[in-house]
C-alpha cells in the first residue's frame, strides 16, 4: 500500500468522523432534497469527463446547493481541453457493434484515418505466440484485431504486422494494471475500441476463428476547449468562548466532480463521486451546526487532468497578489496586442484577393500602431508566416533528391517549389 493511498484513507477516516460527530451534536434530520438529487445523478451518469454533459450538470448542482445556503461562495472559471468521444459503428452480416473509443494517447486520441470503410476483423486472443501461430495465412496488414482486454500489453506485438486497429473485450475480472498496459504514452495515433462482453462474445462467434468482413463508420473522438468551474463555499467558524483566535483559522476542504477511464466513456469514478457526496454532505451538516475553525469547501473539476482544477484553487489561494497581477498585465497586454492586430487584418478579404487586398499589404511596409502603448510594426505576423512558409519550401527542395520520383518527376515538383516559395518572396521583398 502506498502513502497516497493511506493518506487518501486518512483523510476519508477523518471526514466520516467530521460528520459522524456533527450529526451526534444536531438534531436528526432527513436527507435534504438536495444530497438526494446529487445522489441520483451520481448514480445515473454512466461518464462524468471533464466537459461531459453529466460532469456540467453537477456542476450546476453544487453550486445551486452551495449559494442556497446564503453563505459566501464563488467560483473560479477557467478553459482546459475537454475530450469528446466519437461515435464508433462496425457491421458485421447485418448486426452493428457499437465500439467505445479508448483513452487517447499522450495527447491524440486513436482515430482511424477514414470515416468510413470496409477491413478484416480477426481474433488475436490474448496476442500469445499460440494466438498469433493460429493466424497464419490471415492477412493483418490492415485488419482489426479483437482480443481480450486481460492481454497485458501483448496487443502491441500486433503493431508490427500492420493492423490497423484494435477491440478490446470487457473482462470484469481484469486488474487496474490491465487498463494501464492499454494507454499508449507517446503522440503515436493507435485506434483502440472497447466492446461489452456480451457483444463481445456474439462478435467473436461472427468471425468464427478466421476472420470476417466489416462496415466501419467512424467519427473522430477530439479534443475541444471548454470552460470549467472550481465552486467554493465558506462557512464562518463558531468558536467557543475563550477560543477566539480559531475564527482566524480556516480549514480547506475538496473534492472532485469529474473521472476519468481507460474508456472515457464509462468514467463513472465511483470512489471521486462518493467523495463528492461526503464533502457535500459534510457541508450541509456544518451549514447547520458550524464547527469552531471557518472551513471552506470546494468541489473542484478537471481533478484528473493532472489536478488542474486543484492547481487553479492553488493558484488563487497561495500565490502573492503581486505576482497574479503581474500575470494579468502580460497577459492584458496581449489581449490588446492580439485586438490591434485584428483590426489590421480584419480588412483583409481574400475571397477572392482583390487589389484592394494587394495595396493594403504594401501599405503595411511602414504602417506602425500605438494603441497598446507602444509602438507596433503590424506587418509582422504576415511577415513571420511568409517566413516561415520560405523555410517548409526550403526543406521540401532538399529533401527532394531523396523522394524517389524520376528526375523528370523532380524536376517538375521543384518547379512547383520554386514557384511558391518565389509566392512569399514576393510577399516578403
Amino acid at each position: 500500500m502506498n502513502v497516497n493511498r493511506i493518506c487518501n484513507i486518512l483523510a476519508a477516516l477523518l471526514l466520516l468522523s467530521a460528520l459522524k460527530l456533527s450529526a451526534q451534536q444536531t438534531s436528526p434530520t432527513p436527507q435534504s432534497r438536495s444530497i438526494q438529487e446529487l445522489e441520483a445523478l451520481l448514480r445515473r451518469a454512466e461518464s462524468r469527463i471533464p466537459g461531459s454533459e453529466a460532469n456540467l450538470a453537477t456542476e450546476r448542482l453544487v453550486a445551486e446547493i452551495f449559494k442556497s445556503s446564503g453563505h459566501q461562495t464563488g467560483e473560479i472559471t477557467f478553459n482546459a481541453p475537454c475530450f469528446q468521444p466519437g461515435k464508433t459503428i462496425a457491421t458485421v452480416n447485418g448486426r452493428q457493434f457499437k465500439l467505445k473509443p479508448m483513452h487517447p494517447g499522450l495527447f491524440r486520441p486513436g482515430n482511424f484515418t477514414q470515416k468510413q470503410f470496409k477491413a478484416q476483423i480477426v481474433d488475436a486472443g490474448h496476442g500469445t505466440e499460440q494466438d498469433l501461430k493460429a493466424l497464419n495465412g490471415i492477412e493483418l496488414d490492415g485488419a482489426i484485431a479483437l482480443m481480450d482486454f486481460a492481454c497485458s500489453n501483448e496487443w502491441m506485438r500486433l503493431l508490427r504486422f500492420g493492423v490497423r486497429g484494435f477491440i478490446f473485450i470487457e473482462d470484469d475480472k481484469a486488474l487496474n494494471k490491465e487498463a494501464e498496459e492499454k494507454l499508449v504514452a507517446t503522440e503515436v495515433r493507435v485506434p483502440r475500441f472497447f466492446i461489452g462482453t456480451a457483444e463481445g462474445a456474439e462478435l467473436r462467434a461472427l468471425i468464427g476463428g478466421k476472420s470476417v468482413e466489416a462496415a466501419v463508420e467512424a467519427e473522430p473522438s477530439r479534443w475541444q476547449n471548454k470552460k470549467l468551474r472550481d465552486l467554493w463555499v465558506m462557512v464562518p467558524g463558531a468558536p467557543p468562548a475563550g477560543s477566539e483566535a480559531m475564527g482566524d483559522e480556516i480549514v480547506l476542504l475538496t473534492a472532485p466532480m469529474d473521472t476519468n477511464s481507460i474508456v472515457p466513456e464509462l468514467a463513472q469514478g465511483a470512489q471521486n463521486g462518493a467523495n463528492l457526496l461526503l464533502l457535500v454532505k459534510l457541508f450541509e451538516a456544518f451549514n447547520a451546526k458550524p464547527p469552531a475553525r471557518t472551513t471552506m469547501f470546494c468541489a473542484v473539476n478537471a481533478h484528473t487532468q493532472y489536478y488542474l482544477g486543484e492547481r487553479q484553487l492553488t493558484w488563487n489561494l497561495i500565490i502573492p497578489r503581486s505576482i497574479v497581477e503581474k500575470s494579468l498585465d502580460t497577459i492584458n497586454g496581449d489581449l490588446r496586442m492580439e485586438e490591434m492586430l485584428l483590426g489590421h487584418y480584419s480588412k483583409l478579404k481574400l475571397n477572392p484577393p482583390t487589389k484592394e487586398d494587394g495595396d493594403f499589404i504594401i501599405s503595411l511596409r511602414d504602417l506602425v500602431d500605438s494603441t497598446t502603448g507602444k509602438n507596433c510594426t503590424v506587418k509582422e505576423p504576415i511577415v513571420d508566416l511568409a517566413r516561415r512558409e520560405v523555410n517548409l519550401l526550403k526543406g521540401e527542395l532538399l529533401h527532394l533528391s531523396r523522394s524517389g520520383l524520376s528526375p523528370m518527376e523532380q524536376d517538375e515538383r521543384r518547379r512547383e517549389l520554386e514557384d511558391l516559395r518565389h509566392h512569399y518572396v514576393n510577399v516578403l521583398t
